[in-house]
Formats: C-alpha cells, sequence, structure tokens
C-alpha cells in the first residue's frame, strides 16, 4: 500500500473510538516511511550521479546511458590558456535536454583523439516549445566565454529579450552552478532570422553579433 494510501486510511476509516494517541502514531509512521523513500531515492540519484562522474570517455556514446541522446550543440571554455581544456556539450532526446560539462585529461598529437573526464550534467526538464538552450553565446566580463548556459524565450532578435535561467560550469569547481543575477549578462539565439532565412550564429564574427 502507497504511503498517501495509508494516510487516507487512517484519516478516513478510523472510527471516532480509535485512540488518538494510536491515530497519531500512525499517523508519524506513514510520514517517517515517506520520508525514507524520498531520502532513498535522492541517495540513489546521487549515487548513480557520483558513478557517472568517475567516467572517461572518447565518445560521449561510449556511456550507456547517454546512448540514447543526439548531439544538439558543443563549446569551449576559453580561460585564457593556450589549450580548452573545459567543454561543453548540449544533448537532446525527444523532450529531454541534458548539458555535459567535461574535461580533456589526455591528448593524443599524433591521432588527435583525445579522451574525456565527465565533470558534471544539468539536466533542463520542461523546455516549453518558445523557449531555447543556449551555451558557448551568453556574455559577461566577470565569465569565461563559453561556461554560461541559460535557458531563454526564443526570438526573432539576434539578443534574446528575455533570460529564464542561468548556469555557470565552473572551471575552478568543476561543477555546474546556478548563476541568480542575470544581470549584465547578454546571451544570443543560436539561430534567428535574417530577411526570412535562418542563419546560424556560429557563421557571425563576434563584433557583429555583440552590436
Amino acid at each position: 500500500m502507497a504511503v498517501a494510501d495509508l494516510i487516507f486510511v487512517i484519516l478516513h476509516e478510523t472510527s471516532d473510538s480509535f485512540p488518538m494517541k494510536k491515530m497519531l502514531y500512525l499517523l508519524f509512521l506513514a510520514l517517517t516511511i515517506s520520508c525514507q523513500e524520498n531520502s532513498k531515492t535522492s541517495e540513489e540519484a546521487i549515487a548513480h550521479n557520483n558513478d557517472l562522474l568517475s567516467m572517461t570517455f572518447k565518445d560521449f556514446r561510449e556511456i550507456e546511458i547517454f546512448e540514447k541522446y543526439e548531439k544538439a550543440f558543443d563549446t569551449a571554455i576559453y580561460t585564457g590558456g593556450w589549450e580548452d581544456d573545459f567543454r561543453l556539450l548540449h544533448l537532446r532526446e525527444t523532450n529531454e535536454n541534458l548539458v555535459l560539462f567535461y574535461k580533456v585529461v589526455d591528448r593524443q598529437q599524433n591521432t588527435g583523439e583525445n579522451t574525456f573526464r565527465v565533470l558534471d550534467t544539468l539536466q533542463i526538464r520542461n523546455l516549453r516549445q518558445d523557449e531555447e538552450i543556449i551555451i558557448g553565446y551568453c556574455y559577461n566580463q566577470n565569465y569565461y566565454e563559453g561556461e554560461l548556459v541559460a535557458v531563454a524565450e526564443k526570438t526573432d532578435s539576434l539578443v534574446a529579450q528575455k533570460i529564464l535561467k542561468v548556469w555557470r560550469a565552473n572551471p575552478a569547481s568543476g561543477a555546474v552552478e546556478a548563476v541568480e543575477n542575470f544581470k549584465g549578462i547578454i546571451c544570443l539565439s543560436l539561430d534567428y532570422e535574417d530577411n526570412g532565412q535562418p542563419v546560424s550564429i556560429k557563421h557571425l564574427n563576434l563584433q557583429s553579433r555583440v552590436d
């Protein structure tokens, strides 16, 4: 019997003569079970995430839970060094969206085949049809180029008019962190229309995007 059903039975099926102390005890017991179940679910999710964070890969499809996803967009995070060690990958499957934060841990100069390690993941749920995920094209002087991830309302303009949520893939901590203050952050739509024709933002130079 589900915990909610048990509580319903306790509240609605006990007679007036049922001792109040026993009824309160049963309610307490039911709520305790519910908390334990929620805690177990949370712990399982954390354990699953910890297992994922220990994985290395050359292609994201090598990781079983990513097999069903397709690449939507990716970008490097430019921290000022010569090499782009930190990267973001937007994966999509039907209505599911996942952003993978990962790092280069081994470079094969001869073959160009790199090995990566998962640092963190961000699952974006309930994305509406009029919303888009923007990675690689959100800018602010307080953040490295490429480290911001945003959800914004779709627009016909080059610059997103309404940013709804922002996260930071922090190279220092190796974690994806929520950004509460959007002030000063500018995000550019990954695809917008020019005279009715879709134009990919990737084909525009940075100066024209900022202007």
